[in-house]
């Protein structure tokens, strides 16, 4: 080499050694700072190459939108594409937005083998451990708690022609922003009349009731519970994460759905004002406020007809041993339905007549009837009927049965009010009568 000292060609043929090796020890960990992203460098200070040439990509693949929510962690997966390159590695680094120079956005985890997590002061960084001959890594983000914001994430990849030179190779950059996801909605309670009567729908709710709550996001799912959640007669409090609590007391809960839920209200000796809460996997609703009675009967209605009928059957089951239900004819289509007749006993079911002796614990099935605590008025019109047994109804929950004589009153429909404790049922509820 005319012109140049020994020195210099000393250092130009350790350099040219060196080479060689200086790749071969960055195919297991690229240096810390290679991804591009402020304050770092390029692959191209190893790998003298094209950067970002047509035909070949990075790009980072993540769960579903280009968000992240506190806590949850992600699975993402880096993948490179070059048609003509033989081996791959990449390094990839998250910075908070707000710093992206010197900052550290989460928690990279490297899951396999294929991959190595290194810091470098307040960065850290996450890169292959092996060559890829596919260009496939996958390792997992724990993302920064609430408050950090948007995050950046820089990705920087080699393409390499595997001739064990420092030329000829491929490099390629990708980078994203991340925003927190919205939060999502917390269950809320109706504010007026968001808590009522499971039967009447009226204000007043009274311990061992059945209870029914509106608002909206109440529940993810829609169902009511499944006979393998009673567990030894207890009734489940949690259906798919949604819970419901009276007076801070956990509710029985059997019916949920997006806009209304279904509880019985647990025992409690307490009268007046008491916050109901509904919590969902998403959070815990504001408190609504309900009238906790003594007494606060309902007679449950049928569906068809705008709810006019009470629900009601006959004591008899027809020649077929099917339930015949007390109405006007073809209330149910293809169901056994007739009107009551005066004489008949039929079967009236309702909600929040109070305790029982024995007593019965909410939350439970009914294993036997219980026979109301405190005597009980039923009315046809003006007509006091005779009522042959009034209780909770055996292999049930909260389920008041009234066995009643219908008395002597004229055809057509006819309302009937039952008065426990000097509180009545709602008006309006009716008994289909035809001689």
């Amino acid at each position: 080499m005319p012109g140049v000292s020994a020195k210099a060609k000393a250092v130009v043929a350790a350099t040219a050694v060196a080479v060689p090796f200086l790749l071969y020890a960055f195919s297991s960990n690229p240096p810390a700072g290679s991804t591009g992203a402020p304050g770092d460098s390029l692959c191209t200070r190893c790998h003298a190459g094209t950067l970002n040439p047509p035909g070949g990509s990075v790009r980072v693949e993540f769960p579903g939108d280009l968000t992240y929510t506190p806590g949850n962690r992600q699975i993402w997966t880096v993948r490179i594409t070059d048609p003509s390159a033989r081996v791959f590695g990449f390094q990839l680094t998250v910075r908070l937005a707000s710093n992206e120079s010197n900052s550290r956005a989460g928690e990279l985890v490297a899951t396999d083998g294929n991959t190595v997590v290194v810091r470098s002061g307040e960065r850290e960084f996450i890169g292959h451990l092996r060559l890829s001959t596919t260009g496939v890594f996958s390792f997992a983000w724990n993302p920064p708690g609430p408050g950090a914001g948007p995050v950046r994430v820089y990705v920087a990849a080699a393409a390499a022609n595997g001739d064990g030179r420092n030329t000829g190779d491929r490099i390629y950059t990708a980078s994203y922003t991340l925003n927190p996801a919205a939060a999502p909605p917390l269950p809320t309670i109706r504010m007026q009349d968001g808590v009522l009567n499971g039967a009447s729908f009226l204000p007043g709710i009274a311990a061992g009731s059945w209870v029914s709550i509106f608002g909206e996001n109440l529940a993810p799912t829609t169902r009511i519970w499944r006979a393998d959640e009673i567990v030894d007669g207890k009734l489940p409090t949690e259906l798919d994460g949604v819970r419901v609590s009276i007076n801070n007391k956990p509710a029985a809960v059997y019916y949920i759905s997006p806009t209304q839920l279904n509880v019985q209200a647990p025992d409690d000796d307490s009268l007046g004002p008491v916050e109901v809460r509904v919590t969902t996997p998403n959070g815990t609703s504001q408190a609504a406020v309900a009238q906790l009675q003594k007494f606060a009967p309902g007679f449950f209605l049928f569906d068809p007809q705008g709810r006019k009928y009470i629900a009601a059957v006959h004591a008899q089951r027809d020649e077929r041993g099917n339930v015949v239900y007390v109405g006007p004819e073809g209330l149910f289509p293809g169901a056994s339905v007739r009107p009551a007749r005066p004489g008949d006993v039929i079967l009236l079911f309702g909600t929040g007549f109070g305790p029982t002796d024995p007593a019965v614990p909410a939350g439970r099935v009914v294993t036997s009837a219980a026979r109301l605590a405190n005597p009980v008025q039923i009315r046809f019109g003006n007509v006091v009927a005779e009522v042959q047994f009034a209780g909770l109804a055996p292999q049930a929950a909260g389920l008041y049965q009234f066995n009643v004589v219908v008395p002597a009153v004229p055809d057509g429909d006819v309302e009937v009010i039952a008065e426990i404790g000097g509180v009545r049922t709602q008006s309006g509820a009716m008994i289909h009568v035809k001689r």
